[in-house]
């Protein structure tokens, strides 16, 4: 099994966007694109930070290999049991289990619940604007509407961002010699990257806002 990214590492903590995982630990979301491409540009007190948000070390962060997990006490004063002590650890833990995919489904309500928010806004100024959008039927139209505004807010904040950094590599001394274009073109890159990772969650989005359209229809 080959070495884990940093990349790598975020995703399997459940980190879907480097944006918001970024914003978590209080590191400018530019920053944090460069530490994904570059692990060894990482700051020391950055690292930690991040280590200890995903649940790993700071070697790791590095690329070296993760050691041999530890079973841990629970784990080891599980398998001290007998037939009759596991079988009851087993029954509490299906409890936890259950009372875990409890508070999975409610904060699923809570994103749907946001998606209704959304297609309340988005239908009603759709319908306002009815004849700008083509499409065979209406559903496909809204659909093409509402991906729309919500790539143009997902593009917004990188793009500000990116024309922010634009600016500041006017002024005089900014760039200390580097090449202006190569460093441009990196941004365009770690702009590009966040809008990416927006998109991602947008795509979740977009059909708990369809569903949403959809579900008056279907209690008619």
């Amino acid at each position: 099994m080959g070495q884990r990214t940093l990349k790598d590492i975020r995703l399997a903590a459940g980190w879907r966007s480097a944006r918001a995982f970024a914003e978590h630990v209080g590191i400018p979301v530019s920053t944090y694109s460069v530490y994904e491409k570059d692990p060894g540009s990482i700051r020391l007190d950055a690292a930690r930070s991040i280590a200890r948000e995903l649940g790993c070390s700071v070697a790791e962060l590095a690329g070296d290999p993760a050691p041999a997990p530890d079973p841990g006490p629970v784990q080891r004063a599980y398998d001290g049991l007998g037939d009759r002590g596991r079988e009851l650890a087993d029954a509490f833990l299906k409890l936890l289990g259950e009372a875990e995919a409890a508070a999975a489904r409610e904060r699923g309500f809570g994103r749907r619940a946001y998606a209704c928010g959304l297609f309340e806004a988005y239908i009603d100024d759709f319908r306002a604007s009815r004849d700008l959008f083509d499409g065979p039927d209406e559903r496909s139209s809204f659909r093409a509407y509402a991906e729309g505004r919500l790539r143009a807010h997902r593009e917004a904040g990188p793009n500000e961002s990116y024309r922010a950094a634009l600016e500041r590599l006017r002024a005089p001394g900014a760039l200390r010699g580097a090449d202006r274009a190569e460093v441009e073109a990196e941004l365009a890159a770690i702009r590009d990257a966040e809008i990416r990772d927006a998109e991602e969650e947008d795509e979740g989005m977009l059909e708990d806002i369809m569903r949403a359209y959809d579900a008056p229809r279907r209690l008619s």
